[in-house]
């Protein structure tokens, strides 16, 4: 299922956070881990007194690209666990995710593991311009290690810490429940797939009868689509599916949380102005807040 993984690194603590987690996934499933440094180099910048940058960001001398390289091997050999093989490269580019993206393309890479970034306003910087791209345009599945995953949480999940798969029940919930499924299997994990149903907004107030009526509908529709989506589902020894009312990502990481998830498995949909809206109001927020690494699968990529 997996055999190739890439995890860049830009020697943050989160990123070596990734790194280990990377690492980890990597024994669990016998599959190797590709480091990447990336150098990011700027054009020269055109300006007037102390905002010129005639010569921009230049390429890495030989000196610096040995130095880089001497560390990016430290920092996987840190990570390495017993037979797992772990390749490190330097690169240079000028669009950091894009070079990141290359890579993975030409590495045939099946899985990518990437640390976010911050809890600051500077945060929505950092996770937009590398992480959040990345997790958009990538061409196969990618895991983010939050600031707030502790570091007992870097572990495969476990019969103790089970995958909760949270599926919206759109075109991109089977691809995520078949990896949810096998990587729950595998690790003899449970396996939880749940179902977030938000009342619309012309819903009648709750606690009247109308608004129960209304609730029962929704309820009852997703109940029945969700019993269709895993239905064919490999299903390990401890499988629930459950369906909550609520705003999704809240609900999402109050059941990660009271569960110990040791994976949250989502679906991410396509790129349309529609889809990075969802994007946007769920799963980045899932992305950004969650104490356990987080797997995002498109379900053309799979």
């Amino acid at each position: 299922m997996t055999k190739r993984i890439l995890c860049p690194v830009d020697f943050s603590e989160q990123s070596v956070h990734a790194l280990n987690y990377a690492g980890a996934l990597a024994h669990w499933l016998g599959a190797s881990v590709t480091t990447l440094y990336v150098h990011q180099m700027m054009w020269p910048i055109v300006g007037i007194g102390a905002y010129a940058d005639p010569a921009g960001t230049p390429p890495l001398s030989e000196a610096e690209r040995a130095t880089v390289m001497a560390e990016l091997t430290r920092c996987s050999q840190a990570a390495a666990a017993p037979g797992v093989s772990i390749e490190s490269v330097v690169s240079e580019g000028v669009n950091v995710p894009a070079t990141i993206l290359a890579h993975a393309t030409s590495m045939s890479a099946d899985l990518i593991a990437i640390g976010t970034q911050g809890h600051s306003g500077f945060e929505r910087l950092v996770l937009g311009s590398v992480a959040e791209r990345v997790l958009r345009k990538a061409s196969c599945p990618v895991v983010t290690v939050s600031p707030q995953t502790p570091p007992e949480a870097l572990a495969v999940p476990t019969p103790a810490r089970p995958v909760i798969c949270a599926v919206d029940l759109s075109s991109s919930s089977p691809a995520a429940l078949r990896w949810a499924s096998t990587l729950a299997v595998k690790a003899g994990a449970g396996l939880l797939v749940v179902h977030v149903a938000e009342l619309p907004l012309e819903a009648p107030a709750p606690p009247s009868p109308e608004w129960a009526a209304v609730r029962d509908r929704l309820v009852g529709a997703a109940r029945e689509r969700l019993d269709a989506l895993t239905a064919e589902a490999a299903k390990p020894p401890r499988f629930d599916q459950r369906i909550v009312m609520g705003r999704p990502h809240d609900e999402i990481l109050r059941l990660a949380g009271q569960e110990h998830a040791g994976l949250i498995v989502m679906g991410v949909r396509g790129r349309s102005a529609v889809d990075m809206t969802i994007f946007g109001s769920v799963t980045r927020q899932v992305v950004r807040r969650a104490t356990c690494p987080v797997l995002t699968v498109h379900p053309d990529r799979a």
